[in-house]
């Protein structure tokens, strides 16, 4: 299930394709301002003077402060970098899916295609090209699956992991 996520990403991290999108325009060129701004200052820019004519980076649809986005911002040129970050973001929500299902008693098969149902929906295809709505599909099966578990065994591991699945959504 994993190998067909791969296979979906595959020619954009790997092939030089580009996802193309009316917005995906606009999110490779933030992606491509970010990378600049942080080789030049070393930090993390605030505010971009190209952008619309100036405007704070913490208030675009880029979903920055995300640790994943960081680190392939950081690491790979844009186009890679913004094709690692939806694969990722596409992958980690699939697998944590699957695990809600097996978390519920459902079966493996049936796991994969509630796996399947969710992340590949058209609504998420559709919002694809967008970094922070694409961080926040982890969210959701993480979020249940720790609010299933706490209610069959209180513990402050559980309340903990919750905690650090609303950090993740809100830097998202």
């Amino acid at each position: 299930a994993v190998g067909a996520s791969l296979a979906l990403w595959w020619p954009f991290i790997f092939g030089g394709k580009a996802m193309w999108h009316d917005w995906a325009r606009t999110n490779y060129s933030l992606d491509y301002l970010t990378q600049e701004g942080w080789r030049a200052l070393g930090r993390f820019p605030t505010w971009s003077d190209s952008y619309y004519s100036g405007f704070p980076f913490t208030r675009t649809l880029g979903g920055f402060f995300n640790p994943v986005v960081i680190f392939f911002l950081w690491t790979f040129n844009t186009l890679t970098a913004y094709h690692l970050i939806l694969a990722v973001n596409f992958i980690l929500p699939f697998l944590a899916s699957y695990a809600f299902g097996r978390l519920i008693s459902l079966s493996r098969a049936a796991s994969v295609v509630l796996a399947f149902g969710y992340v590949y929906t058209q609504y998420n295809i559709n919002w694809a090209h967008n970094n922070l709505y694409t961080n926040l599909i982890l969210i959701t099966p993480l979020f249940y699956g720790i609010l299933y578990k706490s209610r069959q065994i209180f513990s402050w591991l559980w309340i903990s992991l919750g905690a650090i699945v609303a950090a993740i959504g809100i830097i998202s």
